[in-house]
């Protein structure tokens, strides 16, 4: 009997077709595209918990305040100072991150 251990697996976190429609979505400026991204990247980071990858946890907060600029610029004019600090906030912790 061998005392070797067992190659340890590897989660990961999506698959090779979400990752390329990830890839797609993240590229683009549509607003439901990019929604659909920040869905997508949820779900990754739920699937993954503490053991995030960080390229995706910043994909995600940059994609976040992509997002809430792209809704800001559909506002009326008299509706967007109430997304500003909103989009601040957002825009500061992606650059923190």
């Amino acid at each position: 009997m061998s005392s070797q251990p067992q190659p340890r697996q590897r989660i990961v976190p999506f698959t090779p077709y979400e990752w390329k429609y990830v890839r797609q979505l993240f590229r683009s400026r549509r607003v439901s595209d990019v929604k659909e991204c920040v869905v997508i990247l949820s779900t990754w980071m739920s699937r993954c918990n503490e053991h995030t990858p960080v390229a995706i946890s910043c994909s995600h907060v940059l994609l976040q305040a992509v997002y809430a600029d792209l809704l800001a610029e559909e506002m009326p004019d008299s509706e967007k100072y109430m997304a500003i600090e909103n989009l601040r906030s957002k825009h500061g912790y992606a650059i923190v991150r």
